[in-house]
């Protein structure tokens, strides 16, 4: 499906969403045409606030892949605490009774290797690569200090749990290797 440009259309003096395709169909084939002429540049579709709108809807807790995994490991009879204050990088689930903690990442944000979520995006890539290193960095280090502490630290990823049949398989994966030792 293409992606809607927006314009401004002086006949109405209003801003309208229209594909290449329907540009095309209202007759507009000129303005198509120098539209998807600039694409290749474009770096962005979205204006800065509205970019800026958008990343402050990204959640740190609560999140659909750790709610789904949440619902199948209860289901499963495990009990768990959810964010962990007093431990490293407050992972997502902790379970007490195992000494066990999960943490529930995104692919893209944690940079899941050889998923198509994980993409680098090609506006201020060097922004982005040195935010993901400190990502990864700190994830590292998280997880090393939480198994020097004793604790089994698991890794669940976003693309896991992205459907009802996975995350239920990823769910008893988890479960089984919590309760194992």
């Amino acid at each position: 499906m293409c992606k809607p440009y927006r314009f401004f259309d002086t006949s109405e003096e209003v801003i309208r969403e229209l594909s290449l395709y329907e540009l095309v169909n209202e007759g507009n084939r000129d303005l198509a045409e120098e539209i998807s002429n600039r694409r290749p540049d474009m770096t962005d579709f979205l204006s800065p606030n509205e970019r800026s709108e958008r990343m402050a809807r990204i959640k740190g807790s609560n999140t659909r892949p750790e709610i789904a995994l949440r619902k199948v490991l209860h289901s499963l009879g495990l009990r768990y605490r959810l964010n962990g204050l007093g431990l490293p990088g407050k992972p997502d689930l902790v379970f007490p009774r195992y000494k066990a903690v999960v943490f529930v990442h995104g692919c893209f944000w944690h940079r899941h290797s050889n998923c198509n979520i994980a993409t680098t995006p090609k506006s201020n890539t060097e922004f982005w690569v040195e935010k993901f290193e400190k990502n990864v960095a700190r994830d590292n280090r998280v997880t090393s200090s939480l198994k020097s502490a004793g604790w089994k630290v698991f890794i669940v990823w976003e693309c896991e749990v992205a459907s009802a049949k996975k995350a239920n398989a990823t769910g008893k994966r988890i479960a089984d290797l919590i309760r194992a030792e």
